[in-house]
């Protein structure tokens, strides 16, 4: 659930192969470790358990996203 929630592009296809969402998860671990200067490996190992362990404002780290839609331009002249 925590490489779901932080770390699966939204985009994907909820219809994968079992290879592929092994694969998938062991991209998205390696993923969260170098987020978190972690050693990256793409092995659930103690140091990234504790990691995930740890209190998260829920907002995924991995979402492409931007402040405005578009590219606003401001109207007004000064």
């Amino acid at each position: 659930a925590y490489l779901s929630q932080f770390y699966r592009d939204p985009n994907a296809t909820k219809f994968r192969s079992r290879m592929t969402s092994l694969l998938d998860l062991k991209n998205e671990l390696k993923a969260m470790q170098e987020f978190f200067g972690l050693e990256v490996t793409g092995k659930l190992d103690s140091n990234t358990i504790e990691t995930m362990k740890k209190p998260r404002c829920g907002v995924t780290d991995v979402a492409k996203y931007g402040h405005f839609q578009g590219k606003p331009k401001w109207k007004q002249s000064v």
